[in-house]
């Protein structure tokens, strides 16, 4: 039989140099005295060929939209210009490892000193007897020319050097602002031509535009939210806010607009938000690198991005800022809601328990041996992970013969509490473990609190692997489900409501216990852990 012929792998458009792929389109005849070359080429970044077959079309597409343009002779926009200088600032601002010689924080301050004189003087153009205006030859400048092959006026060549210099100066503010620790000032618009167009174009009743409603309901919700809500509710209005135009006025902000954004949204890969560049991408540019893909946002995180964009019209329509009608609309996910989180069956709680080791001396502290104290703390008190994992050493206390964690730090003043150790607890040999290190956490191998001052993130997901690996499964299964379990275990002992959300840290909503109560002492507390139980379970006696 004649042999098959093999298909030749896919390569079009792609070029290897070394082990790198990279993309090479031919320069159209037309342009290549314009361009100076007869083949562009990009690199990568990849040395996988699957990848690279991933990554090519955006960039394929982006290169023949040049040569598109340039054939067509049209001149840059001002909200190209735009893009570049903003493209410039993400650049600069992403760099980790920033080497200007000596004192850092003293170069970048005369970096920013040195950008604003050139901005300033009007070093970036020449006035000629005639009165033409030129420009000096900038690197920056010819290339963007060749890689766009537009041939810029004099008038656009300045705008564009102008918009690219107060980009280098926002971002080594921002590079010098993260070494010091001070907030970041909002990423603001770089080309003035682009601002007044915007501006002049603007009916005089149209207003406020979707750049500044963004700016001013962020200065007023902020100090409300914590680190971890800001950081989240910034980078949906800042995405956005680019899908619709800073300049938009927010009244002509309208459903299909908000569809448009979901729709592009969807197509994120769920741990897009993980880079630490990411937050200075373009969604256009996030949906290149992140949005090629079968892994897609869930139908939740969806909803918490536009939940996110709601906010900001439920403030301007209760502000007066707009009359109409909210254009986002957030429906409930597909997820499964939180009142449906299951409990742990006392079945289940063994076999959670089966297996785990109780050390009191670990030679090292490691989430391994940290895992079965913080299940056995969170089965017998209810409190939350991160309650837990914040404790230090200093927090086991004992009053009046009896020992209690003082938990400090929680998500509501209402969580803030002492919780008396369950005698099981204490029973296992806790309190051995506690005295049998030194240092300022009670889990030291869970680190150091995150940007987002938490603790227990990875813990808890080894928790979750754990019950899975027990054969459980239950809807929304985490850490919390403990919370849940000890809630029902209190209920089905009788313990009354307010005696439970004591202990649960739960806000007690009448007037008489919840405002001029000081609470039931240690031993009434005491008393109502004890009443957490779990039929036929034999805790394993602590080791060291």
């Amino acid at each position: 039989m004649p042999r098959t012929k093999k298909a030749s792998p896919d390569r079009r458009y792609l070029w290897q140099r070394g082990n790198r792929w990279w993309v090479q389109i031919a320069v159209p005849s037309a342009l290549q005295d314009r361009l100076g070359k007869k083949i562009i080429q990009r690199p990568l970044g990849v040395s996988d060929i699957n990848e690279a077959r991933r990554l090519r079309w955006s960039h394929v597409h982006a290169i023949k939209e040049t040569y598109k343009r340039a054939l067509s002779n049209e001149e840059m926009t001002a909200a190209e210009i735009e893009d570049i200088a903003q493209a410039e600032y993400r650049r600069i601002a992403t760099i980790e490892n920033l080497d200007l010689g000596g004192d850092i924080n003293l170069a970048l301050a005369e970096t920013i000193s040195q950008l604003a004189e050139e901005l300033e003087g009007g070093e970036s153009a020449v006035s000629m007897p005639d009165g033409e205006t030129i420009i000096p030859d900038d690197p920056m400048i010819q290339r963007i020319e060749l890689e766009s092959g537009i041939k810029l006026s004099p008038e656009k060549r300045r705008d564009l050097k102008t918009a690219i210099t107060r980009a280098q100066i926002n971002a080594f503010d921002a590079i010098l602002k993260r070494r010091k620790g001070q907030e970041l000032d909002p990423v603001p618009m770089f080309n003035a031509a682009n601002r007044a167009t915007s501006i002049v174009s603007r009916k005089a009743d149209a207003g406020i535009s979707m750049g500044e409603a963004r700016d001013e309901y962020l200065t007023l919700k902020k100090p409300t939210w914590t680190h971890k809500t800001q950081s989240q509710i910034e980078t949906s209005l800042r995405l956005f806010c680019e899908h619709v135009g800073p300049d938009t006025t927010l009244a002509d902000v309208v459903r299909l607009n908000v569809t448009a954004w979901r729709e592009k949204m969807r197509r994120l890969h769920p741990r897009w938000a993980s880079s630490a560049s990411s937050k200075y991408l373009s969604l256009d540019e996030l949906l290149a690198a992140y949005g090629q893909g079968p892994e897609t946002l869930s139908d939740k995180t969806l909803s918490r991005h536009l939940s996110a964009i709601h906010g900001l019209f439920v403030w301007a329509i209760d502000s007066g800022h707009i009359d109409k009608a909210n254009p986002v609309k957030v429906s409930g996910s597909k997820t499964t809601p939180r009142h449906k989180r299951g409990v742990f069956s006392d079945s289940e709680v063994r076999k959670i328990f089966q297996g785990l080791r109780f050390v009191t001396k670990p030679g090292r502290h490691t989430h391994e041996n940290a895992l079965p104290w913080l299940a056995l703390l969170g089965a017998y008190s209810g409190a939350r992970l991160e309650e837990i994992c914040t404790l230090r050493l200093a927090d086991i206390r004992e009053e009046n013969s009896i020992w209690f964690f003082d938990i400090r730090d929680s998500k509501s003043s209402a969580g803030v509490r002492k919780v008396p150790l369950h005698s099981q607890v204490i029973a296992v040999g806790f309190l051995d473990y506690v005295k049998a290190h030194k240092g300022q956490w009670l889990f030291p191998s869970l680190g150091k609190p995150g940007k987002d001052g938490k603790r227990g993130v990875y813990i808890g997901k080894v928790f979750a692997a754990h019950c899975r690996s027990a054969k459980i499964d239950k809807p929304l299964l985490g850490f919390h489900t403990w919370r849940k379990t000890v809630a029902t275990k209190l209920e089905n002992a009788k313990v009354p409501e307010i005696e439970a959300a004591r202990l649960l840290g739960h806000k007690i909503k009448t007037m008489s216990y919840g405002v001029y109560s000081g609470g039931p002492g240690l031993d009434e507390l005491a008393a109502t852990v004890e009443q957490i139980a779990y039929e036929k379970l034999t805790l394993p006696k602590s080791s060291t």
